[in-house]
């Protein structure tokens, strides 16, 4: 008899405590305990539709030493809360999974918009960061000393 193992996906798959959608609050309550019991050691709870619905989810799971993550996606059906009042349900962690790239989306879009608009890049003003900031922000400075570092300089 040969051994069949699902792949890493097909398990992901059907351990995602994303039954509210499907089958409600109690159910997602009841899958997540399961999970915990086998093993997971932190909790997503996939869209919960009101703060009340993550205060129901933190008041059952969390006196069970189940560690929860709120997942604040903008434009998401989770309510977007801030750190704190996650904080004081005593949500372990926070994803914002995509905000910082909506924020360069954007930054991109308003410098193309203005570049097609001027034909130039020289009106952007406070729209861009300097040469000498992108490079402190991308660290140039420590990977130029590592460079010469490994090339034993």
């Amino acid at each position: 008899m040969t051994k069949e193992v699902v792949s890493i996906e097909e398990m992901c798959n059907k351990i995602k405590a994303d039954a509210r959608a499907v089958y409600g609050s109690e159910e997602a309550v009841r899958r997540v305990e399961v999970y915990w019991e086998a093993g997971a050691n932190l909790i997503i709870l996939e869209a919960p539709k009101s703060l009340e619905e993550l205060e129901y989810y933190a008041k059952t799971l969390v006196p069970k030493g189940i560690m929860l993550s709120a997942n604040m996606l903008d434009g998401g059906r989770t309510p977007l809360v801030t750190f704190k009042q996650l904080e004081e349900m005593d949500f372990s962690s926070c994803s914002v999974p995509v905000m910082i790239i909506y924020a360069a989306a954007k930054g991109v879009m308003d410098a193309v918009s203005r570049l097609m608009a001027d034909g130039k890049n020289a009106n952007l003003g406070d729209g861009l960061i300097t040469f000498s900031e992108f490079n402190k922000l991308i660290g140039l400075h420590e990977i130029r000393d590592l460079e010469e570092k490994q090339l034993g300089r």
